[in-house]
C-alpha cells in the first residue's frame, strides 16, 4: 500500500513511477520479528529511494484526516532533500509525540453564530436575511448537530431540497435520527453512523476497538435522563461502570486485548474518549467550602455531541439484539427502544 502511494504521488508531481523500485524478500525460515524487521527496512529504502527522486523540486505534500500520526514520518521527504519540501497535516485526533520542528494550529468547533451562518450559506438560499422563526430553529439545529460542519452541511442541504425543513420545529428532537441516516453524497455515500463509526478505528485493534466501543455505548445508554440525554457524570462512577461490563463473560477477552493494547486502566478509556473527541471532561462544580482530598473524584465527562449519544444508543440496540436475538435483522424503532432497555438491563443484572 505505502509504495503505491508513493506511485501515486510520483504520477502528480511529474516524475516516472517506474523509476520507483521496491525490493522486499523473505525467507521460508524468517521469523515474525525478522519479517517485521525486513518490512520496515524496505519501506526506509523506498523512502529514501523517493527522496532522491524529489531532490531538486519544490513540493508541498498534504496529508488530509490523519488518524494515525506514526504514518505522517512515511511521507517526511524532506529530512534528505536540499530543495524546499513543506508537509500539512489536517486531523481531528491528538498527536502525543508531536514534532519539534512542527507548527500547530488549533481549530476548534464552530461557534454558534459562525455554524448558523454556515448552515444559511450551504442551504443555498436567496432571501438576504431569515425570518426571526427561521433563525431561532436554525440556532437549535445547529446546536442538536453538535456544531460539527459535515452534520450542518447535511441538514442544509436537506433544509434546501424541503423548504418546510425551516419550519418543522416540532420534529427537532427526531433530527439526530434523521442525520444518522442520511447520506452525504460528498463523503462517498456514507451515512454520518458509519462516519462516526470510524472514529474508534484511532484503535487499530479490532477486539479493542470493539470493547472502548461498547464502553462508549454503555455510558450513553446508562447516564441519560428524559429531559437531558447527555448529562456530566462523575468520571470514577463511569469507570466503575466499564470494570465492571468488562467482567462479563461475553467480554471479559476483549479486556486482555486491551491491556496488549497498553488500556489498562479503565482511566486510559476514558482519556482515549477525551483525545479523540468523543466525551468532554470538566472539573466538578463545587461548594466554597467543599474540598476534595482526591482530584480525580471531581472530574466529570460527558459525550460529546447528541450524535455521538444517537451512535452510542445504536451501538447498544446492535449489541443488545446480537445477544438476545442474533437471527433478527430488521427491527421497528419501538424494537430499537426495547432492545436499548433491554442492554440496560443486562448492565443493572450484575
Amino acid at each position: 500500500m505505502y509504495v503505491s502511494c508513493l506511485r501515486d504521488l510520483c504520477r502528480q508531481i511529474g516524475i516516472p513511477a517506474d523509476l520507483l523500485q521496491e525490493e522486499l524478500v523473505f525467507f521460508p525460515g524468517d521469523t515474525p520479528l525478522a519479517t517485521a524487521a525486513r518490512s520496515l527496512q524496505a519501506i526506509e529504502k523506498v523512502k529514501e529511494e523517493m527522496s532522491r527522486l524529489m531532490n531538486g523540486l519544490k513540493v508541498f505534500i498534504v496529508l488530509d484526516d490523519v488518524w494515525c500520526h506514526e504514518d505522517v514520518e512515511l511521507f517526511n521527504f524532506g529530512e534528505v532533500m536540499e530543495t524546499s519540501f513543506a508537509l500539512f497535516v489536517t486531523t481531528r485526533t491528538l498527536d502525543m509525540f508531536p514534532s519539534a520542528q512542527a507548527c500547530w494550529i488549533d481549530i476548534p468547533l464552530l461557534k454558534p453564530e459562525d455554524a448558523v451562518s454556515y448552515f444559511f450559506f450551504e442551504s443555498g438560499r436567496g432571501d438576504p436575511l431569515p425570518s426571526v422563526q427561521e433563525f431561532h430553529f436554525a440556532t437549535k439545529l445547529v446546536r442538536k448537530c453538535g456544531f460539527l460542519p459535515l452534520a450542518i452541511r447535511i441538514m442544509a442541504k436537506m433544509a434546501r431540497a424541503h423548504p418546510d425543513f425551516l419550519r418543522s420545529e416540532n420534529d427537532l428532537e427526531s433530527i439526530t435520527s434523521t442525520i444518522k441516516t442520511v447520506k452525504d453524497v460528498s463523503a462517498a455515500n456514507e451515512t454520518i453512523i458509519h462516519i462516526v463509526n470510524r472514529s474508534f478505528s484511532f484503535v487499530t485493534d479490532a477486539d479493542a476497538s470493539f470493547a472502548v466501543k461498547i464502553c462508549f455505548a454503555a455510558m450513553a445508554v446508562v447516564f441519560h435522563r428524559d429531559d437531558r440525554v447527555r448529562p456530566w457524570i462523575s468520571k470514577n462512577i463511569v469507570e466503575v461502570l466499564w470494570s465492571k461490563l468488562l467482567t462479563l463473560d461475553k467480554l471479559r477477552p476483549h479486556l486482555h486485548k486491551l491491556r496488549e493494547y497498553r488500556l489498562v486502566h479503565m482511566a486510559d478509556i476514558s482519556r482515549l474518549l477525551n483525545i479523540i473527541g468523543l466525551v468532554d471532561n470538566r472539573q466538578a462544580l463545587k461548594n466554597k467550602n467543599e474540598e476534595s482530598k482526591d482530584q480525580n473524584q471531581s472530574i466529570q465527562l460527558q459525550i460529546h455531541h447528541d450524535l455521538l449519544w444517537e451512535y452510542g444508543k445504536e451501538v447498544a440496540v446492535q449489541y443488545a439484539n446480537a445477544m438476545k436475538s442474533p437471527s433478527t435483522s430488521n427491527q421497528t424503532q419501538e424494537d430499537s427502544v426495547c432492545k436499548m432497555s433491554n442492554f440496560e438491563e443486562m448492565l443493572v443484572e450484575w
